[in-house]
């Protein structure tokens, strides 16, 4: 009986090692190398103005960065207008990554301090509610400073589409026509008036 619990033990513990070491020298899942982002060939230097209805505020407050961002965002020809800005005063590069749900459908190449970016192209969007993921990173060493992550809402513009207040305009200009014609016709009453002169010969 002893030396059968003791060639259970013996057994036991050949298994306990052999499962340690299969775990330590199993090869681990290799991990992708990080490739930083590109420039974003959007960015613009200075603050945007947008309009009220973008809500453009202050994101959540942190130690290592400050930015701002449109928290009722539109969405106009496939793209967001997010106006996302990485103010002058930070030592960070900003990025925004756009998810629907789960599903990534869209994201940025990094800001330079001082720089924005006023929309972002997003084929797929539909208005209703999406989450913003803003990161950050230390310049030249790509270390992370932390991200913020936003819930808000995509909506079409309350206000006419730029493409459209031109066209506005235009029926502005071809209504103001009737109005030269109009002050034509002055001068062809004038006339009438003058054809209206044998009568006074009479």
């Amino acid at each position: 009986m002893k030396t059968a619990v003791k060639v259970l033990a013996i057994v036991a513990l050949f298994s306990v090692l052999a499962m340690s070491l299969v775990w330590i020298f199993w090869p681990a899942k290799p991990v992708p190398p990080f490739v930083p982002p590109l420039h974003d060939e959007g960015a613009v230097l200075g603050t945007p103005a947008p309009d009220k209805q973008y809500g453009y505020a202050q994101g959540p407050l942190n130690d290592y960065y400050d930015f701002f961002v449109a928290t009722t965002p539109r969405l106009v020809n496939g793209e967001i207008l997010l106006f996302l800005t990485n103010p002058e005063k930070n030592n960070a590069l900003l990025r925004v990554k756009v998810y629907n749900g789960d599903e990534l459908i869209a994201e940025s190449g990094y800001l330079n301090p001082g720089e924005y970016l006023e929309a972002i192209s997003a084929p797929g969007a539909t208005p209703g509610t999406i989450r913003i993921k803003v990161m950050s990173y230390e310049p030249e060493t790509w270390y992370s400073l932390g991200a913020c992550s936003m819930s808000i809402p995509l909506a079409l513009p309350l206000m006419i589409d730029p493409t459209e207040s031109s066209s506005t305009s235009d029926t502005d200009e071809s209504s103001s026509t009737p109005d030269s014609s109009e002050s034509s016709s002055t001068p062809d009453s004038s006339e009438s008036s003058s054809t209206s002169d044998p009568t006074e010969s009479t």
